[in-house]
């Protein structure tokens, strides 16, 4: 089916993803440009110089999307593969907040419409601040970007899908995709951000870890950012979003060590969807409405108390682990906290388990509303437990 240019914006709306978060999840699917324009982060050369900065330094280029182009920057310098953004300093969390914050910035998905071999794919790519699977510390890296595809049959409606999860993905029937209304589902794994057809548990060798989502975090469907040369050119910028490098190339080509992206436009499946698609796993999965399980025995779930402290500024959370006889030992516990309702994502913290309970510590946000916490823990096997929740009134 051949699609003009005027109608690509109108058919990748149609199908525009709604996405399902984890509650513990801190990093949303956001515009590209919360990576370029937080104020602080720097565009960079392999040999560490500076080609541009966010937020106005005096003599250095303005660094935003704009800047961004496939073979030459505004000031004339020549763009090379190896250029990078890095996001400065170390409270990823707070940045990715602050930018989500931003008006217009929230809630993005960035679309495509390619017609391979007289096959139409609609391609929706998703920009995240920062990657950090499970919250556990490890494979984190500055920036991400994911994807789905659909392909079209010759009426013009989805009949096969490909959800991207790490340096692969699944594809599947467009029949096993969950729906509202006539847009796909993706259930956004926590941290890692790999694109889940189904909530709860997901155990592959795509992943070192697995990949989760308990489905308790907003649902939100994207607006949409039609991608084209002519009107997004930063897409087909060639350089990496994050400066997160591996210490052996070997070890980051097959994921073991962190790497930030490249662009979309240098993803296998930009170029060939078809191939992409062909080359993932056929997906198995239970029936729509039904969640995947860890068949593994999980570590027990937490015990919650939350309890305000205006006075302090503060919110102190309890914590404790019960004995669960057959259960595998309980090492890391990830804490989230939410007090906006949906509209901003929760801080999230993981802690190393010394005893089965304890106490945090976390600000209490300016005017916050019903102050509730998810938490789960995780065993050494990579099995995370249920999630639970404790909710206190707000300030």
């Amino acid at each position: 089916m051949g699609v003009g240019a005027l109608d690509t914006a109108a058919l990748l709306a149609v199908h525009r993803p709604v996405v399902q978060y984890d509650s513990l999840e801190s990093y949303y699917t956001d515009w590209a440009a919360v990576i370029t324009d937080r104020p602080g982060n720097l565009l960079k050369r392999a040999d560490g110089s500076t080609i541009a900065a966010a937020g106005g330094t005096p003599g250095v280029p303005q660094l935003d999307l704009a800047w961004l182009q496939p073979n030459a920057y505004p000031n004339g310098e020549p763009v090379q593969a190896t250029d990078y953004i890095v996001e400065v300093g170390t409270d990823y969390v707070s940045q990715a907040r602050q930018m989500h914050a931003r008006p217009g910035y929230a809630n993005k998905a960035h679309g495509r419409v390619v017609q391979q071999a007289g096959i139409t794919w609609l391609q929706y790519w998703f920009f995240m601040y920062y990657d950090d699977p499970g919250f556990l510390g490890a494979g984190t890296h500055e920036g991400d970007i994911e994807m789905i595809q659909l392909r079209l049959d010759p009426t013009g409606k989805p009949d096969a899908a490909t959800y991207a999860q790490h340096r692969s993905g699944v594809r599947a029937d467009f029949s096993q995709v969950e729906r509202q209304g006539s847009a796909p589902v993706v259930y956004s794994a926590r941290g890692s951000h790999a694109s889940m057809l189904r909530s709860g548990d997901l155990i592959s060798d795509r992943s070192l870890l697995p990949d989760h989502n308990d489905a308790k975090g907003p649902r939100v469907q994207l607006a949409l950012i039609t991608i084209s040369e002519a009107q997004t050119p930063w897409a087909f910028w060639p350089g990496h979003w994050g400066g997160t490098r591996p210490g052996s190339h070997v070890l980051g080509g097959i994921g073991v060590e962190a790497n930030s992206p490249t662009a979309p436009s240098a993803h296998p499946a930009w170029k060939d969807p078809a191939k992409f698609h062909a080359g993932c796993d056929r997906a198995d999965v239970p029936p729509i409405g039904t969640a995947s399980q860890d068949v593994r025995p999980l570590p027990p779930q937490p015990q919650l108390a939350v309890q305000p402290d205006p006075a302090a500024g503060v919110v102190h959370i309890k914590y404790k682990i019960p004995e669960t006889p057959g259960a595998p030992q309980a090492t890391k516990l990830v804490v989230g906290l939410h007090s906006s309702e949906g509209d901003q994502h929760p801080a999230t913290t993981t802690i190393e388990l010394k005893g089965p309970e304890g106490r945090l510590t976390a600000p209490l946000p300016a005017g916050a509303g019903p102050i509730t916490a998810h938490a789960t823990t995780h065993a050494a096997d990579g099995t995370i437990s249920s999630t639970a929740t404790a909710t206190a009134a707000g300030a």
